[in-house]
């Protein structure tokens, strides 16, 4: 994770991950200011050509690489908070262009586990 700001600019956090197995890491980009208690919005970029590959929603600790890939890419699981006792995860899989939703379910704080160990 990294951090980066100046005064006119908008704080921005960073994660990276290699989403296609090319030996680079894909970069997740969200605006601090635009961050809740549930989580932000992650924009997904290729680092080698800056083009967007959609955007997630959820925590930073707790985005996730599934082992199912689809046309190249690997799936993606997060997980946002509703309130203090649930939350809802959400699956994403690579359709062509970008990232999609295509699986979400409310949980509630036991059931964390189940998906994110």
């Amino acid at each position: 994770m990294g951090c980066a700001t100046s005064p006119s600019q908008p704080k921005l956090l960073y994660h990276y991950l290699d989403l296609n197995d090319d030996g680079v890491q894909e970069e997740f980009v969200a605006e601090l200011d635009l961050c809740g208690t549930g989580g932000c919005e992650w924009r997904i970029l290729n680092k080698q050509n800056s083009q967007f590959l959609g955007a997630v929603f959820g925590k930073q600790v707790s985005i996730r690489i599934l082992t199912v890939k689809k046309q190249g890419y690997y799936r993606l699981r997060t997980y946002h908070k509703m309130g203090a006792f649930d939350g809802v995860v959400v699956e994403y899989e690579f359709h062509g262009k970008e990232y999609e939703e295509v699986f979400s379910k409310d949980i509630s704080s036991e059931e964390y586990l189940k998906y994110f160990k």
